[in-house]
Order: structure tokens, then C-alpha cells, then sequence
């Protein structure tokens, strides 16, 4: 993540596939990070149950 004092915006480059995200706000950043952290997967939900 980076700073651009002159335009005011935060720019966030994903490493995976060099996608590059311009916000204006901190919060948007974070939230972004966090998306991108959270793959989408539980790990609760990969355990086998009891049941099975």
C-alpha cells in the first residue's frame, strides 16, 4: 500500500495478479485488505463432522 500526498489517495496492489486499487479513504483500504485475506473459506467448514 502507498500513499499519494498530491492526488490524496491510497493505492493497494494485489501481489497475486498485480491488480492495482485507488481508494481516497483508509477505511476502504482495510476493508479491501481484509477481503483479500479472506479467501472465502471456513476453516470449520473443511473439518469432517461427527457425523460423517
Amino acid at each position: 500500500m502507498s500513499y499519494d500526498p498530491q492526488t490524496e489517495t491510497f493505492e493497494l496492489e494485489e501481489m497475486a495478479t498485480h491488480q492495482t486499487f485507488k481508494f481516497d479513504n483508509i477505511d476502504l483500504v482495510a476493508m479491501e485488505i481484509f477481503d483479500l485475506l479472506d479467501d472465502g473459506t471456513d476453516p470449520e467448514d473443511e473439518t469432517p463432522s461427527a457425523a460423517e
